[in-house]
């Protein structure tokens, strides 16, 4: 007798936590869930305002999409500005309508 009400408090105990433990896992994990999604929902809008994607690699676009739609290499030069490199392997261009573009660095030397 005595024993079966030493483990229902022990049961009782055990349970008490395991439900107090559960209920910060479920809060913390729907916090980051709720902060994850908004990161998405940031990314949509972020996307749909301030247009398309410009892949900085040549392989991954075409050759109008990696001058940013000008005509040859002597327009883009005209209306671009290189303004940093990282590493002797990529350029960043930004051109006059505010748009940007990571280019490879071409060697002479290669």
């Amino acid at each position: 007798m005595q024993v079966d009400s030493e483990q229902g408090a022990v049961n009782f105990k055990v349970a008490q936590d395991t439900e107090g433990t559960m209920s910060k896992f479920f809060m913390v994990s729907g916090i980051l869930i709720f902060i994850a999604l908004a990161f998405c929902f940031a990314g949509i809008l972020q996307h749909t305002f301030f247009g398309r994607f410009v892949p900085s690699r040549p392989y991954d676009a075409t050759f109008a999409v990696q001058l940013l739609n000008y005509t040859d290499w002597e327009a883009f030069g005209a209306h671009c500005c290189c303004l940093a490199e990282t590493e002797d392997v990529e350029e960043k261009w930004v051109c006059d309508n505010n748009r940007s573009v990571n280019r490879l660095r071409v060697s002479d030397n290669v």
